[in-house]
């Protein structure tokens, strides 16, 4: 699948919440996300995440876009995920980072908003869609423009903020 994101720094949370409910947006979940992160020799990378009682392993192939994080995203829903990382371990992938944060998402039409929360981290939004039409529809709902958003990943946006 394609995904293309992009963040939102520092933004005012209830402010966000509330736009997001007046364009009648759906509340998908709200959850603490637990992201355990591996890598192989060759720089290939897995996660395994844990968020609303779902257990998920996902593959990103990341494609150049100067506007946006864009990847090919595939991701699929496991049982386990001890064991899965065990079987990561045993098929020469290295865990390097786990990271904690605590998610509240929501869903309008293709569009995907989620709201983190990271400790001592000034929250953020994370603006997901499958087009890049769809992504500048999304900034522009929530009365922002391309230049306030940012593709910095979860570990710069630590980084950045002196946090990693």
């Amino acid at each position: 699948m394609q995904e293309i994101e992009v963040k939102i720094l520092e933004i005012n949370v209830e402010e966000t919440k509330k736009k997001l409910e007046q364009l009648w947006a759906k509340k998908q979940y709200e959850s603490p996300v637990i992201g355990r992160f591996f890598i192989d020799d060759k720089g290939h990378k897995i996660r395994l995440r844990t968020m609303n009682e779902k257990h998920t392993i996902t593959y990103k192939h990341k494609i150049q876009n100067m506007l946006a994080k864009e990847h090919e995203e595939y991701e699929t829903e496991i049982k386990d995920p001890e064991i899965m990382e065990q079987l990561l371990t045993h098929i020469w992938f290295s865990h390097y980072r786990t990271s904690l944060k605590y998610r509240i998402s929501y869903v309008l039409d293709s569009l995907t908003f989620d709201i983190d929360l990271i400790d001592d981290i000034p929250p953020y939004m994370e603006i997901e869609a499958t087009t890049m039409e769809d992504l500048q529809r999304g900034i522009g709902l929530l009365w922002y423009r391309q230049e306030d958003t940012s593709t910095l990943s979860e570990y710069e946006v630590r980084k950045l903020y002196g946090k990693w």
